[in-house]
């Protein structure tokens, strides 16, 4: 992380912040409504689930990228709880959210288990330098 300014990993969206922060950074990479509705039609129903070793699983389609201040937070996980800023990918994260919103309150405990299971295997991309990144959103 040091020397390149980034480390790739697997995680949990438990860790990640989707609310708009730094100065409106986050606002700027949200979706609409409808556009959260298309990609939950594409990517988190059950009809989306795939074969993986034998067991329907729901995937992430892409890394995302996450923002820290110092290199030396990534190798800390008590700080990750909810302080991993989301620098790409919001839109499908924030369409997970919904899914799982709409699983319970839908009683579908099957629907409910794949997207949490989607949720515990994220993979993700730490990039230090947060305030950096949040003036200069095309360095990524």
């Amino acid at each position: 992380m040091e020397q390149e300014g980034m480390y790739q990993a697997g995680g949990n969206v438990s860790w990640l912040n989707v609310i708009p922060v730094h100065g409106g950074f986050g606002a700027r990479c949200s979706a609409s409504v409808s556009d959260l509705l298309s990609i939950i039609d594409q990517l988190w129903l059950c009809s989306s689930a795939v074969d993986v070793h034998g067991k329907k699983r729901l995937l992430f389609p892409c890394i995302l990228d996450v923002g820290l201040e110092r290199p030396d937070e990534a190798s800390d996980p008590e700080l990750w709880e909810q302080s991993l800023v989301v620098l790409a990918g919001v839109p499908l994260l924030q369409a997970w959210y919904v899914a799982v919103g709409r699983a319970i309150r839908e009683c579908d405990e099957v629907w409910l288990t794949l997207l949490w299971d989607a949720g515990l295997d994220v993979t993700l991309r730490f990039r230090s330098g947060l305030a950096s990144i949040m003036d200069s959103p095309s360095s990524l």
